[in-house]
């Protein structure tokens, strides 16, 4: 048996390396290309460095930025997405190279780069859905506990179930939410005595959003490095599509939520957040352009829908908090947009619809090995031979992704919340939740509006807008955006 083809044991003495591709003392780095080499103009870093660099920005910058909107939990928000990037990047490295090691060495290249990074965004997702309630201690183990879990439920759906999820709305937002979710559950904090800290500005606010919009833009840098051709040309439209359609349908849908009949821009970013997600799973596929507009903007609407009825019920019932909205802008997203993955399946086979190229979108569906219906589409196409699954039958798997995603998703996340709350790291009082004075420096906050409301009288946990004569006031309620 030769060498390459020998399985060693995942081993915790596996070394990292530089990939062939990035290694400079590799022979075929050394060697020009008529002779054996690589042809260096052909290194994948040059197709995806674009992409790399996005969702580096992302996680430095996007997703800190998301969080930052409690006006006393700033530092405290980017500070855990900074350590959550920094250690979900490496520690996805190593596992899955304890996974897939093929010689004890765990080789290093943009790809691995790109899905660790990936990893420490859905781990991100998931804390907000426990965002200012725990420590950063608690933070850690979130983080080593969530990625193993979450890449062995991704190698379930995808090797096992072979179902197809371009996006990740399913295996990385719905699996993201309902986890945070349990967590929550799980800690079940009593948060009642920390509310009055829950102070949000204008400002934070739209610093927020700006996170939610880089989110929404970089994002799909993931599966942009996975597609070529029309894939990639009919995903991008279909993206931009359900995206602006997600943002109109927020409007009315905020409107319509609220008493007084007016905007929140909470609700308008957990909207155009659900909209992005619901596409991601059939971005690659045949929705047509009306599609596209449809499931943006049913994801948008169905979110903020849901954002002022489950949540409360959540809350009230078991006491999951949520205040950045990372289980209900995520999981109604990924909900939806497993649903249409499903549906999408089941049409997959109609004719004039995709031709032989559905064998491409659906690898599952491809004629059996050797079979004579196989040979006559190679002779078009190039197709790996499949399952020879029947449209139904790929419609069933994409269904049980759905639910045995979120089966995993809750059971992880029960067990990880039951790990957060042993002693040794649970340890925040009333007065550390939503606040950053336990773990950091703060400068003096200067007596500005505070005082002046005092000054007044007046006593709220709304804003306070004095109008030109300076007696009369008016209180507009301000909500937490949307993760």
């Amino acid at each position: 048996m030769s060498g390459a083809s020998r399985h060693y044991t995942p081993s915790i003495k596996a070394t990292t390396r530089y990939s062939p591709y990035a290694d400079g003392s590799h022979i075929r780095d050394n060697n020009h290309s008529i002779l054996g080499g690589y042809i260096q103009g052909i290194n994948p870093i040059h197709q995806h460095f674009g992409s790399g660099m996005a969702i580096h920005m992302l996680v430095l910058v996007g997703i800190g930025l998301r969080v930052a909107f409690i006006r006393d939990f700033s530092y405290s928000a980017i500070g855990a997405s900074l350590l959550i990037g920094g250690i979900g990047m490496q520690w996805t490295i190593l596992c899955n190279g304890f996974i897939s090691s093929a010689d004890g060495n765990i080789y290093i290249d943009i790809h691995s780069i790109i899905h660790g990074e990936v990893s420490s965004i859905a781990v991100s997702v998931s804390h907000g859905a426990v965002l200012g309630l725990v420590s950063p201690l608690q933070v850690l183990g979130l983080t080593l506990l969530h990625i193993p879990i979450h890449i062995l439920s991704d190698l379930l759906s995808s090797r096992v179930l072979k179902a197809v999820d371009m996006g990740g709305s399913v295996s990385f937002h719905l699996f993201s939410a309902v986890f945070g979710v349990a967590v929550s559950v799980v800690l079940r904090i009593n948060a009642k005595e920390s509310s009055s800290k829950l102070n949000f500005t204008k400002t934070s606010q739209l610093v927020a959003y700006l996170g939610s919009a880089y989110l929404v833009a970089f994002l799909p840098s993931v599966w942009a490095s996975r597609l070529i051709g029309d894939d990639l040309h009919r995903a991008t439209i279909n993206v931009v599509l359900a995206t602006f359609s997600a943002s109109v349908m927020a409007f009315p849908a905020s409107s319509i939520a609220h008493s007084r009949r007016k905007f929140s821009i909470s609700d308008i970013q957990c909207g155009l957040v659900s909209g992005f997600v619901a596409v991601g799973a059939v971005a690659n596929v045949m929705i047509q352009p009306y599609g596209a507009l449809l499931l943006g903007g049913f994801g948008s609407a169905s979110c903020i829908f849901a954002r002022h009825s489950i949540r409360t019920y959540l809350k009230s019932r078991f006491g999951v908090h949520d205040v950045s909205c990372a289980g209900v802008s995520h999981g109604v997203g990924g909900l939806v947009g497993g649903l249409a993955g499903a549906v999408m399946a089941l049409v997959a086979a109609e004719n004039g619809l995709y031709g032989n190229s559905v064998y491409q979108l659906y690898p599952a569906m491809s004629p059996v090995a050797g079979s004579d219906e196989l040979a006559e589409v190679k002779k078009n196409l190039i197709v790996k031979a499949g399952d020879g699954r029947s449209p139904l039958s790929q419609f069933s798997y994409q269904l049980l992704h759905l639910i045995v995603t979120t089966c995993v998703a809750a059971a992880g996340g029960t067990v990880t919340g039951l790990l957060l709350r042993l002693p040794f790291l649970e340890n925040l009082t009333q007065d550390d939740l939503f606040s950053d004075s336990r773990f950091w420096q703060c400068p003096a906050r200067p007596p500005t509006a505070h005082h002046k409301r005092h000054r007044l009288g007046i006593f709220s946990h709304g804003a306070f807008v004095a109008n030109s004569n300076g007696l009369s006031t008016t209180y507009h309620s301000i909500e937490p955006p949307s993760l």
